[in-house]
């Protein structure tokens, strides 16, 4: 891989995002119809969220080209696109409309060598993807979890906190997320914080803010009833403590913001000194007193 290439140009395609997103699907889509089946019914609804997600992903990337842990991070990242039902065809695919992308919004800035050092990156970040979703397969890791909800309750109109119990134990670590989905909703997933350290009963905690015109939230707060199943995938993120434990935390949080700071003080010990910031625009915004 050629960082310097890579980074100059992808400088310019970020630049022109929407339309290379567009162009992206659009191509994916027409040499590959049967991939329609992986992505949400409304995707041209959801096209804003597809275009951060896949470039905060492709940002990540390119400011740790030269990081020796960034191939864990793309093994997490195959390890999550599992629950998506990707098979190690697709990759091919992806890449193929990525880089006809790539070359369409670059225009002028876009060359042979260009094409060849994005060929070779891309070979490197799928076969990473592939690596970790084939040792999740190795040690029997599910797609998702099935999860019943097995308590609800609704703060006001706009917030509700889930209790699930996954039917395969779920192994995280406090302040970590889970991405969520319903039956109902299909290849629609959104990202959750767990709020709550690991208990004996394996249950887990979601604080859900209804957001307006959110799909999976709406469903999440006001149509979602105990007995219901909820898919969960793969936990991630770093939101862990890494503080030694001599030391005083201050811990800030802001909505629903609290639920991956609640599972962070149920880890702690009751001794352990931390001094804690709730913020809210409104006094009824304290929910979970």
């Amino acid at each position: 891989m050629d960082p310097e290439i890579l980074r100059s140009s992808f400088a310019v395609v970020e630049r022109r995002a929407e339309f290379a997103v567009k162009y992206f699907y659009s191509h994916l889509f027409r040499h590959n119809p049967e991939l329609r089946a992986l992505f949400p019914a409304d995707l041209a609804r959801d096209m804003e969220r597809q275009r951060d997600r896949l470039f905060a992903a492709l940002t990540f990337v390119m400011d740790r080209l030269e990081d020796p842990d960034l191939p864990r991070y793309l093994r997490s990242l195959g390890r999550d696109h599992r629950k998506y039902l990707t098979r190690p065809g697709h990759y091919a695919a992806v890449g193929e409309s990525l880089i006809a992308a790539f070359a369409v919004v670059a225009g002028s800035a876009w060359s042979a060598e260009t094409e060849k050092a994005w060929t070779a990156a891309y070979e490197v970040i799928a076969q990473c993807m592939l690596e970790g979703a084939g040792e999740a397969r190795h040690h029997g890791e599910p797609l998702w979890w099935d999860a019943e909800v097995v308590s609800r309750t609704r703060h006001g109109d706009g917030l509700a906190v889930l209790t699930l119990r996954p039917r395969q134990r779920l192994t995280y670590s406090p302040g970590q997320y889970v991405s969520v989905c319903v039956p109902r909703l299909p290849r629609v997933w959104r990202p959750y914080s767990l709020a709550n350290a690991p208990r004996a009963d394996r249950t887990v905690d979601l604080h859900v803010s209804r957001v307006e015109g959110g799909t999976l939230s709406t469903a999440l707060v006001r149509r979602t009833r105990v007995g219901d199943v909820l898919r969960l995938g793969p936990p991630g993120g770093g939101l862990t403590l890494r503080t030694p434990a001599d030391r005083p935390l201050t811990l800030i949080a802001a909505g629903t913001g609290w639920a991956p700071v609640k599972a962070l003080l149920e880890q702690l010990d009751p001794a352990h000194e931390a001094r804690l910031f709730l913020v809210a625009r409104d006094i009824a915004h304290l929910y979970d007193r």
